[in-house]
């Protein structure tokens, strides 16, 4: 039986325990730092965790994590947090009490699992509902279906590895007299033999059919059975082959396409890095990825830790000094306040320098880079994270400021004004905030792609859905022409409401980044369609320039779908995406320039025709 690859730093249950309370502080809970401590622990550290912070807290770590979490990744952690053998009790009694039942996921828990696994699964079924867990599938399935999971949990099967030759060819023999030679088929002789042989003996037995009869069992299976119990002959067959191969194949399909098979996600608890990633498809953006598992990258940054050095390269802050560290928190995140300024820790830097280190091997083998903690490996350049993205992020930034600028030079320099100075031009003030939103948006897209934390994150979100929210606003005073003032603060006010309440939420409630997509989303898509729509029918001498940027900007939003690792370690597809919107960001300036010009130059035909 496969077990949970823990990090070779012994880990504290104290420490973990005081992680998870601080995640539960305040509003909302820090999904992320949850699933990082709980989902590397096996089940003797997670109960450990449960009692110390019992002790600490006087407080049920189940309960509080079943108050603070929802949804699908609280039914997740809970099954969690059981050992394998009381959550796949747990397991088949939800299946079978579903509302919709789908025995899929309760077959696939029975029938991949050993005999000695299945007693102790009897067990505890028994003494946590106190039902027989016989009883509840004579009750809830029906036919071969039903015989075969019986035959299955109640016989003893071998569990070693030798093979009953002379059987194996008896037995393949009466498969294929059952199944293929017969017209119709005999299913109670499927139930004996694949609920009878070790999973030795059907490897064998599968080989030995192939052999014989230049077929596959697993064919025979397919073209002789149906539904529920080919399901389970598969599971039985498939796992008596390969397990690990099995699992990874249902994971596979259950994550293919639009969502999850939830469910089936559940029953992967034996193979525990499986299931760390079927956690991770519950968090949005998690601290965990495919080269977070590499077992060469997680021993190089536990010895970096623990010496300070990766290589001969060694980092001054990550001296141990015994005498300054605090109790509530591992020695390498103790760092010198100026450090924690900077947000250059120990930890930062030996994740770095092990991942580069570690793809330099891989490219040597001829392997592809993978993400780490939700990253590709970018190269850094004076400490930048993203220099790429920063570089454009920066560009796009100058070039709002220079299509602001020549703007306010063009309305207040170039244009006639009124008698009070002011610009004739009716929309110049909102083109102004919007000007002050756009700098602000890039200004901390190039600050967050500089250092990656918690804060600039925050700021980098919260500034682009300002800037999306006020740009909707804009897009349909000016398309419908709202020139009075209370009408507009009639549309605006209810819109501004909105995107207020959900930077709030984002900032001190619960950073959802798939929520927070969907909101950018249809901000984003309601404003490029009101553009093309006017354009469309308006006879704006400059309409075609605005459609340019409408559809320039909606095939630039494919490279944020298209997802590459980063060219030379500096180019991916979010670092080309910014620098598509610089010539975009020039034309879109261009366009409120000729709108400002022609706009003015109809009202002053109009005052001068009174």
């Amino acid at each position: 039986m496969s077990t949970l690859s823990v990090p070779p730093v012994p880990i504290s249950p104290r420490d973990d325990a005081i992680q998870l309370y601080r995640a539960f502080k305040g509003l909302g809970c820090d999904t992320a730092a949850v699933i990082n401590i709980l989902a590397h622990r096996d089940a003797r550290q997670r109960s450990y965790i449960q009692h110390e912070y019992r002790a600490m807290y006087s407080d049920d770590l189940l309960k509080r994590l079943a108050s603070e979490l929802s949804g699908k990744l609280e039914t997740a952690v809970l099954l969690w947090m059981h050992d394998p053998a009381g959550r796949d009790a747990l397991v088949i009694r939800q299946v079978f009490l579903a509302d919709r039942v789908n025995l899929n996921a309760a077959t696939e828990v029975i029938c991949s699992r050993t005999p000695s696994q299945i007693q102790v699964i009897k067990q505890i079924y028994h003494s946590k509902f106190g039902v027989f867990l016989e009883q509840d599938i004579e009750a809830y399935t029906t036919g071969d279906h039903n015989r075969l999971l019986l035959a299955y949990i109640r016989t003893s099967r071998y569990e070693g590895l030798e093979v009953d030759r002379e059987m194996t060819m008896k037995d393949a023999k009466a498969l294929y007299k059952a199944g293929e030679k017969k017209l119709g088929t005999d299913e109670k002789t499927f139930i004996r033999i694949f609920s009878e042989r070790s999973r030795a003996q059907l490897a064998a037995i599968c080989s030995a059919y192939h052999d014989m009869y230049g077929n596959s069992l697993k064919k025979a299976v397919k073209s002789e059975t149906s539904g529920y119990f080919e399901h389970g002959l598969l599971t039985i067959l498939k796992c008596s082959e390969n397990p690990a191969k099995y699992f990874a194949k249902v994971l596979h399909k259950a994550m293919k396409g639009l969502g999850t098979d939830d469910t089936t996600l559940m029953i992967i608890d034996r193979y525990s890095a499986s299931l760390i990633l079927v956690l991770s498809l519950f968090v949005g953006i998690l601290d965990a990825s495919a080269g977070d598992f590499d077992p060469v990258y997680r021993a190089c940054v536990a010895e970096c830790e623990k010496t300070g050095c990766v290589g001969e390269r060694c980092f001054p802050h990550c001296k141990f000094l015994s005498d300054s560290v605090a109790a509530d928190g591992p020695w390498y995140m103790q760092e010198p306040l100026y450090l924690k300024w900077k947000q250059w820790d120990c930890q930062s830097d030996c994740r770095y320098n092990c991942m580069v280190d570690r793809e330099k091997e891989r490219e040597a083998l001829g392997d592809g880079p993978v993400k780490y903690h939700g990253k590709w490996p970018f190269r850094r350049v004076f400490g930048i994270q993203e220099p790429a993205s920063v570089v454009f992020s920066a560009l796009n930034l100058a070039m709002h400021f220079h299509g602001w600028l020549s703007f306010f030079i063009l309305l207040y320099y170039n244009l006639p004004l009124r008698q009070d100075k002011k610009a004739y031009y009716e929309f110049a003030s909102l083109w102004h905030i919007y000007g002050l939103f756009s700098m602000n948006s890039w200004f901390w897209s190039a600050v967050f792609h500089s250092r990656d934390v918690d804060l600039t994150e925050k700021l980098d979100y919260s500034s682009a859905v300002a800037l999306l929210g006020y740009s909707l606003i804009l897009a349909i005073l000016i398309s419908f022409n709202v020139r009075d003032e209370a009408a507009r603060v009639m549309v605006a006010a209810p819109l501004l409401a909105f995107v207020t309440t959900h930077i709030l939420y984002l900032n001190f409630y619960k950073l959802d980044y798939g929520w927070n997509m969907k909101v950018c989303l249809v901000m984003g898509v309601a404003q490029l369609l009101i553009w093309a729509i006017w354009a469309g029918m308006s006879k704006h001498p400059s309409r075609w320039k605005l459609w340019v940027v409408v559809f320039g900007g909606g095939l630039a939003l494919l490279l944020e779908i298209y997802d590459f690792p980063p060219y030379h370690g500096f180019f991916d597809a979010h670092a080309l995406w910014h620098a598509t919107t610089i010539p975009l960001t020039c034309l879109w300036w261009s366009f409120v320039r000729d709108d400002a010009k022609f706009r003015t130059s109809n009202l002053l035909k109009k005052t001068k025709g009174l």
